[in-house]
């Protein structure tokens, strides 16, 4: 005897499927991310910092120095000529050492991003002083640091930061030492998503999500799970 579907059992299967895709739908919420827009905020910068003296070296510490530094600072989120970008503000210390001493810099640190899809190239600049702790009052010395570098996504929020610039330092007999300086870190956000005002509906099918977005505000993911 063939088996026909009358339209009562149609209806039925029609509202069971209804109400299991309704059910998936929640539980698709957790594999679904959220759209999020960066807001300002926290960053650390860790370095290793490295410099090749210039010019002459035969004086004191001007040979060369590695160390590294920490960063603690403030993330500003702006937009000159529709630019993605950020600028952030901060304060550092470290330990450097030198071929004749180890000195510990203390100074602010500026830096300015551009805001690619997993890169951002930055400027920095930083200031500040370099002290020996043997003889505060007259081997302590002033510094400046300018150079470029990018920064490379690893996840939402840790990037790998690749820089190189030029150090220069004076002490307080007028005497300069310049160095050509490498860094190498890492710089952690805590995750400032912002979540943007938009609804999700979808559905699992095996181990694939399949979306259908809309590109007005509200935007629906659609799929099926089997």
């Amino acid at each position: 005897m063939p088996f026909v579907l009358n339209i009562s059992t149609m209806n039925k299967i029609i509202l069971s499927n209804l109400i299991f895709m309704t059910c998936a739908c929640i539980y698709a919420q957790d594999i679904i991310p959220n759209p999020f827009d960066l807001k300002p905020g926290y960053i650390n910068i860790n370095e290793l910092t490295g410099g090749y003296g210039l010019g002459s070296t035969e004086v004191a510490n001007s040979k060369f120095f590695y160390g590294f530094t920490t960063i603690h600072g403030y993330e500003f989120i702006v937009s000159p000529f529709s630019i993605n970008s950020g600028l952030s503000l901060g304060a550092g210390a470290g330990m450097q050492f030198y071929d004749d001493a180890a000195l510990f810099p203390v100074f602010g640190d500026l830096r300015y991003f551009v805001r690619l899809k997993n890169i951002s190239p930055f400027v920095f600049g930083s200031s500040g002083i370099l002290m020996n702790l043997d003889n505060f009052r007259d081997q302590s010395m002033f510094f400046l640091n300018g150079g470029a570098g990018t920064m490379v996504k690893l996840s939402n929020n840790l990037n790998l930061s690749i820089g190189a610039g030029l150090f220069i330092q004076f002490s307080r007999d007028k005497t300069r030492d310049a160095f050509f300086n490498l860094k190498a870190g890492v710089s952690f956000k805590p995750d400032r998503r912002q979540i943007v005002n938009k609804t999700y509906i979808g559905f699992r099918t095996g181990k694939s999500l399949n979306r259908i977005e809309n590109a007005s505000e509200n935007i629906n993911h659609i799929g099926f799970r089997t």
